[in-house]
């Protein structure tokens, strides 16, 4: 699938201002939204009809964006710079940053960095 710089910019614009946004990843369709905005993360519940004891990840475009949004001891940043970006979810802690809603409630958060050009286009 062929996705233009226009489609970006309009897609990467609709979850600014609260949208939700449906982009191909490496191997699945992914909904994307803005993961600190409790409004958004709910609609993505809705629309995904998933039970919020389910909790979503949490995109990144690097590594370095993760680490301002979670706790991780040396061997999980080592972990995340030797396999991020790629097809892994790693779990770390979440700091206060992070809506309670997107983990349902949990104290931890699967991060992702992703290796497709859309969804980093999008997390730009």
């Amino acid at each position: 699938m062929t996705v233009s710089d226009d489609d970006i910019a309009a897609a990467a614009d609709a979850i600014r201002t609260g949208g939700l946004v449906v982009y191909p990843t490496e191997t699945v369709y992914g909904v994307g939204a803005d993961a600190l905005d409790p409004v958004t993360i709910e609609r993505v519940f809705e629309t995904k009809r998933r039970s919020r004891d389910d909790p979503l990840s949490f995109a990144f475009p690097d590594v370095d964006s993760a680490l301002e949004h979670v706790r991780v001891g040396e061997t999980e940043c080592a972990f995340m710079r030797a396999f991020l970006p790629g097809p892994v979810t790693v779990v770390c802690e979440k700091r206060d940053s992070v809506p309670a809603v997107l983990t349902g409630g949990r104290d931890r958060v699967g991060v992702r960095v992703r290796p497709d050009d859309v969804a980093l286009a999008l997390l730009d």
